[in-house]
């Protein structure tokens, strides 16, 4: 066995407000650490207790806001004095506390190995509070924030002279109970945090925000199809809903759009492809009209004739599912588009057969089953944290529908003025823009690349 870890313990309960945490070092040794660590292939060098006075024979000291500082901060000075040497000797330290007063001394030691610290804080709260923010004088609220050179001078000391922790190289995980001061400078260090119970009021999107949106699309949509008189009309009518929307927008406690979304390049070009979507779904809403007249179909045979795209589409959509994680989203997504895409040139090239019908409903289906769903709902959840994945969500939703209520009124236009091949081009050449815009959109995210 090459690798050694060091077990260290810190009976420490003096940085918390409730006594009883220091038994845990001989709770965690007595739940059989070493068999364990063993067990693995490791040695262990259990290195004992760092001695830890008990409360009843300290002062809480002269600081209101700093309790048990001074045996605080010399617990700490051992610990790190303690972690830099086994470090320093090869071994990987191991330290059972305690509360968490001692991750002051335990990231100090490991500064002194001269290496580069990269802190993973796993803790409901954040402890970044100093002297100054602190609601309750307990230092283990302070102890990420004295890591990073945040704090009094005397908890400070417990540092030593080596350099801080780079605010830049800490993540938290797990954070949910922030005091308003320690949030406030989490948030001015740049820390992405989790949104609390005030940033979600709760409660439905607005509903009136929601309907001056939908009005104000319809009344655009009237406006492109009317004559040249109504279409001032409708033009008002769309600028008065607008107006309106944009003024719930502003006041509702939760708008109808949360735009957060949209605020990088990826998640805009996921949303316009969200749009193409349902523009490539609402050319399905011509396939009987086609049927009936480029393939003389009876109205009862036009009825059925999106059953090839409904059946590729069933079979594929598990297949669908599955391949985003085998291939990452996005390719999906591209592979979708563009079956849909070969399906509008099949049908807008000349001389429409049966066969070529069949065929480009089936590519259709193919394109239903690689974009609906599963892919483009598992894009928005890489792209998005858990606190964002609702409005996310929302807003595919939102731009798909878009998408399906401006396509029949675009390409019912385009059939009256140039025949039934127009559209499909049209379907042809957005499904191509669509393929394009996601080549913007990562398809493995790193962490960094996720939206805050």
């Amino acid at each position: 066995m090459n690798k050694k870890v060091a077990v260290i313990g810190v009976p420490m309960d003096l940085g918390a407000g409730r006594r009883g945490v220091d038994m845990g070092p001989s709770a965690i040794r007595y739940a059989g650490l070493q068999e364990q660590i063993e067990a693995l292939g490791l040695a262990v060098h259990d290195h004992g207790d760092l001695i830890v006075h008990h409360a009843s024979r300290l002062g809480r000291g002269n600081n209101p806001n700093l309790h048990y500082l001074g045996e605080v901060v010399r617990v700490n000075q051992e610990l790190a004095a303690l972690v830099a040497s086994v470090g320093a000797d090869g071994e990987f330290p191991l330290i059972l506390g305690g509360d968490h007063s001692i991750g002051i001394g335990a990231l100090a030691g490991a500064a002194r190995l001269g290496r580069r610290l990269g802190v993973i804080w796993l803790d409901a709260h954040g402890d970044f509070n100093t002297d100054r923010t602190t609601p309750s004088g307990n230092i283990h609220g302070m102890s990420l924030a004295a890591s990073v050179g945040r704090g009094h001078p005397d908890l400070l000391a417990a540092w030593g002279t080596d350099p801080f922790v780079s605010e830049a190289d800490v993540h938290l995980i797990g954070t949910r109970d922030l005091d308003p001061a320690e949030r406030e400078a989490l948030e001015d260090s740049g820390r992405r945090l989790p949104k609390t119970e005030a940033d979600h009021p709760g409660g439905l999107p607005d509903v009136f925000g929601g309907v001056a949106f939908s009005l104000t699309l319809v009344f655009l949509l009237l406006a492109l199809s009317a004559a040249s008189m109504l279409s001032v009309v409708w033009l008002m009518a769309a600028l008065v809903s607008g107006i309106t929307f944009s003024l719930r927008q502003r006041r509702a406690a939760t708008p109808f759009l949360d735009t957060a979304p949209l605020k990088t390049s990826s998640g805009a070009f996921m949303m316009a492809a969200a749009g193409i979507i349902g523009l490539d779904l609402a050319a399905a809403v011509f396939v009987p009209a086609l049927a009936q007249q480029e393939l003389h179909f009876s109205v009862l045979l036009s009825g059925v004739a999106l059953m090839p795209a409904a059946v590729v589409g069933a079979v594929l959509a598990g297949a669908a599912g599955v391949l985003v994680d085998r291939l990452g989203a996005r390719r999906v997504l591209q592979v979708g588009l563009a079956a849909a895409g070969v399906g509008g040139v099949l049908i807008a090239l000349p001389d429409l057969t049966v066969v070529r019908f069949v065929i480009a409903m089936a590519f259709f289906g193919f394109g239903t089953a690689f974009t609906l769903g599963a892919p483009i709902n598992r894009l928005a959840t890489l792209l998005y944290r858990k606190d964002q994945l609702g409005e996310a969500l929302s807003l595919v939703a939102v731009a798909r529908a878009v998408g399906l209520m401006v396509g029949p009124v675009v390409f019912g236009l385009m059939i009256t003025n140039s025949g039934f091949s127009a559209p499909f081009w049209l379907l042809a050449v957005v499904s191509a823009l669509g393929v394009m815009l996601l080549f913007q959109v990562p398809n493995w995210l790193q962490p960094s690349q996720v939206a805050s």
